[in-house]
């Protein structure tokens, strides 16, 4: 009973490490990418970890109904902005005001 005591803690511990060695080599090796496709709506984007796509989004984030992009280049900025908050362990989300920013910059004509 006493030799139980001792080892559950270290056995703990050990847990919490291989855990967080996990996440950590995982995150650091991961291969990110956005893909920014046409739609009949307009522009979507997805984001694929290690060629796997985790994210499908044929809309405008924050936005109420179903609004797509209207731009390549907006749907590719905020594929990567949520990209950059993956990688700095933050949640995937675009608030409206993230949104309101990217939508204002000027968007290049190349990319309607």
């Amino acid at each position: 009973m006493k030799t139980t005591r001792k080892i559950l803690p270290s056995i703990a511990l050990l847990l919490i490490i291989a855990v967080a060695t996990t996440i950590f080599f995982s995150n650091r090796y991961s291969h990110y990418k956005v893909e920014v496709y046409k739609s009949e709506q307009g522009w979507g984007y997805d984001i694929l970890i290690n060629k796997k796509t985790v994210i499908h989004q044929p809309y405008m984030p924050s936005v109420s109904g179903k609004v797509a992009f209207e731009s390549k280049y907006a749907a590719k900025k905020t594929g990567n902005l949520v990209v950059k908050k993956i990688k700095k362990k933050q949640l995937p989300t675009i608030t409206t005001d993230e949104l309101n920013s990217i939508l204002k910059n000027k968007q290049r004509p190349s990319d309607n």
